[in-house]
């Protein structure tokens, strides 16, 4: 009878610590859902953040390009008397600002046009000079005498102005034949050697 009631008292023991192992383990399970489910919600607030972030980069990125654009010109207005007094003191000749033409679906846009008895004169104005700016002329010079077949007894010739050049780059604009016209604090000036030949097209 002893040994029965003791085999019961175990047997509850038993059954007591099995629920409080198994209290625990749930505890323990319960700790880290509740730890994954913050981390998971950190992370998710993190992914909006980034998302806010990434966002907010390119909206401001929009805006800094909008301002180098307006900056651009206003760069182009500010020079432009001084740029239309030189033309005409070198070369004689009338200026057109903003020329456009259209032909056959190809639009061809020129900063100013310089026009004179004997010749045409295309500027492109710059706050930067750029390699490419010498191609872009170039490309330019090509078009409008396509598109002015009328005139092609009329030389054309290229001018680059600039407020910001590098020297190997404006000295590239000379070798090409193409005049260079500098701008600084203001003064617009003809920026090229005594031995320089411009090249006609």
């Amino acid at each position: 009878m002893e040994t029965k009631e003791k085999e019961e008292k175990l047997s509850f023991q038993q059954l007591l610590h099995l629920f409080k192992e198994t209290q625990q383990r749930i505890d323990r399970t319960n700790e880290m859902i509740e730890k994954s489910s913050a981390e998971l919600s950190a992370k998710f607030k993190e992914d909006i953040r980034f998302q806010d972030i990434e966002k907010f980069l390119k909206e401001l990125g929009k805006q800094i390009g909008g301002i180098g654009n307006k900056f651009g010109t206003f760069n182009e207005e500010l020079v432009l008397s001084s740029l239309r007094n030189l033309l005409y003191k070198n070369f004689s000749c009338s200026t057109t600002m903003c020329f456009n033409h259209q032909k056959n679906g190809t639009v061809l846009e020129i900063d100013l046009l310089g026009i004179s008895k004997d010749a045409y004169y295309i500027i492109e104005i710059k706050s930067h000079l750029r390699e490419d700016s010498i191609e872009q002329l170039k490309k330019e010079i090509v078009q409008f005498k396509q598109f002015r077949p009328l005139f092609e007894d009329k030389k054309v010739y290229g001018l680059i102005t600039a407020t910001h050049y590098d020297e190997k780059i404006r000295n590239k604009v000379l070798e090409e034949g193409i005049y260079f016209i500098s701008i600084t604090d203001d003064i617009v000036k003809m920026d090229v050697p005594d031995n320089f030949t411009a090249k006609a097209w």
